[in-house]
C-alpha cells in the first residue's frame, strides 16, 4: 500500500508517514496524491505478474476495506488462472531462482506460513545469486541460459573458486542458500541433486575474539558525552544525549541492540524476594524469535539479564524508584522515535565517535556483548548459558569468548606451592 503521486510517480509508505520515506522527492500538492495497491502474483509457467489498483477514496478506514477486497480478488483470480492452464515447471536457473525468491518474499504463500523476512535478508539472498552469476561469467557461460538441472562441473568449480574471495562464514551462508534452493525445488516436484551438496567450509580460526576493553569503553563514552548537535554523518545528526546511557546498558546486560536491550522496560524487571539486587530483567531473545517466528505455535523466548551491583547502580540512576513497574523504556525513555531507529542511531554513533578518536575499527559495538559473555563464562563456567541465553557453551566459545582475560589469570597461577 502506497501514497502515490500521479504527476511524478513518487510514493511513500503511509505506515511511515511521519518520516515521509519516499521513492523520490515530490513537491506536488496533496490533490495530486492518491492511494495505490501493488500486488505481486506467484510465478506461473516461468512468468511473474504484478497487479496494481489506484483508489479514489481518501478515507483510510474505507481504503483498508477496499484493499483487502482487492487482495482477495487478485488471489482468487490467480488460483482460477492456475487451474485453467496446466502449470509448467520452469527449467532455466534464473526462472527457478526468481520463483524461490518469490517464496522467500511470501508471494503465493499462505498467511499462516509467512516468514516476514526483512528487506536486508532478501537483499542478502539476491547478493548470493549475484555471486553465482559473476562466477558463471568468469567460467565463460551465459547465466541466463543455464538449465537448473544441468549445472556443469566447470561452473561449480568456478563458483567455488570465486567465493574464495570472501570469508569462510560468508561462503558457508552462500553454499547453504544454494543447497536450500535445490531442496525447495525438490519439495515442489523437481528431482535434482544440488551441485553444491557436500561442499564444506572450514570454521574460521581466530586467535582472539575482539572484546571491548574497559579503557576503550570509557574513551568512546567520554567522546560521546562531549558530542554536540554539530556532529553529523552524511548530513544527518549523530549526537543524542541518551547515547552514553545506552552504551552503559549495553555493556552491563550484554544483550543485542535491536529488540533486546533497547526495548527493555522498567516493567520487565523481576525482583527476587522483593529485592532488586540479585533480581533480573526479562529481555527478548531476538535471534531465536527471528529464526522461529514462522513456526506454528511459536512462543518468543526471553533471557534473564542478572541485576548485579553495577547494573543495580545504573538502574537507580535511570530512575528505577520513580518508574518501577511502568512501561517506560530503561534507555532513552523520553524518545518518541521507534526503537529500531534508536538502535541504528547508537550503531552509527559508536562508529562515528570511535573513528573520531582514531580507535581501531576492530573495536565494534558487538564487542560489548563479547566482553559480557567472557566475564560470565570465566565467573560461572557452563552456568553462564543461563544468563547469555545460549543452549551450549560451544556457541560462547566459538563466537563470544575472549581468552585474553583467562591468560591474565594465568599470571597468578602456580603449579608448585612454595
Amino acid at each position: 500500500m502506497r501514497v502515490y503521486c500521479n504527476s511524478c510517480w513518487a510514493w511513500y509508505d503511509p505506515r511511515k508517514e511521519k518520516g515521509k520515506v519516499r521513492k523520490k522527492k515530490c513537491s506536488h500538492p496533496p490533490g495530486k496524491q492518491c492511494y495505490k495497491s501493488t500486488i505481486d502474483e506467484p510465478m506461473l509457467n516461468g512468468e511473474r505478474q504484478r497487479r496494481s489498483l489506484t483508489y479514489e477514496t481518501r478515507n483510510l478506514k474505507e481504503l483498508i476495506v477496499k484493499a483487502l477486497e482487492y487482495k482477495i480478488n487478485v488471489k482468487e483470480l490467480a488460483v482460477a488462472k492456475a487451474k485453467e492452464c496446466k502449470p509448467e515447471k520452469p527449467t532455466l536457473l534464473i526462472d527457478c531462482l526468481a520463483m524461490y525468491l518469490d517464496f522467500k518474499n511470501d508471494i503465493g504463500v499462505e498467511d499462516h506460513a509467512n516468514r516476514d523476512l526483512s528487506q536486508g535478508t532478501l537483499t542478502e539472498f539476491k547478493n548470493h545469486i549475484t555471486k553465482w552469476r559473476d562466477a558463471t561469467v568468469i567460467a565463460g557461460e551465459n547465466f541466463a541460459k543455464l538449465r537448473v538441472d544441468n549445472i556443469s562441473k566447470k561452473n561449480v568449480a568456478a563458483t567455488i573458486k570465486y567465493l574464495g574471495n570472501w570469508s569462510n562464514s560468508t561462503q558457508t551462508k552462500v553454499f547453504g542458500f544454494y543447497n536450500q534452493f535445490y531442496k525447495y525445488l525438490n519439495e515442489n516436484g523437481y528431482n535434482i541433486k544440488s551441485p553444491f551438496k557436500g561442499i564444506e567450509v572450514s570454521n574460521e580460526t581466530k586467535t582472539e575474539a575482539r572484546a571491548v576493553t574497559y579503557k576503550e569503553f570509557l574513551d568512546v563514552v567520554e567522546v560521546m558525552s562531549n558530542g554536540t548537535s554539530d556532529d553529523k554523518l552524511r548530513g544527518r545528526r549523530i549526537y543524542f544525549d541518551w547515547l552514553p546511557e545506552a552504551m552503559h546498558f549495553a555493556a552491563l546486560t550484554g544483550r543485542r541492540i535491536k529488540h533486546e536491550f533497547m526495548d527493555a522496560k522498567f516493567s520487565d524487571i523481576e525482583l527476587i524476594d522483593g529485592e532488586l539486587l540479585g533480581g533480573f530483567i526479562w529481555i527478548l531473545d531476538s535471534k531465536y524469535s527471528k529464526q522461529n517466528k514462522h513456526k506454528i505455535g511459536f512462543q518468543p523466548r526471553y533471557t534473564k539479564a542478572p541485576v548485579y551491583q553495577e547494573l543495580y547502580d545504573f538502574l537507580m540512576e535511570m530512575g528505577y524508584k520513580d518508574h518501577k513497574d511502568s512501561d517506560r523504556y530503561i534507555v532513552a525513555g523520553d524518545e518518541k522515535k521507534q526503537r529500531d531507529t534508536l538502535a541504528n542511531n547508537l550503531t552509527n554513533a559508536f562508529g562515528f565517535y570511535r573513528n573520531k578518536i582514531g580507535m581501531s575499527k576492530k573495536v565494534q559495538l558487538k564487542g560489548l556483548r563479547k566482553k559480557f559473555v567472557t566475564r560470565m563464562r570465566n565467573e560461572f563456567g557452563d552456568n553462564a548459558n543461563f544468563f547469555t541465553g545460549h543452549k551450549s557453551s560451544r556457541i560462547d566459545s566459538l563466537h563470544y569468548y575472549d581468552d585474553r582475560e583467562l591468560f591474565e589469570k594465568v599470571k597468578e597461577f602456580r603449579l608448585w606451592k612454595r
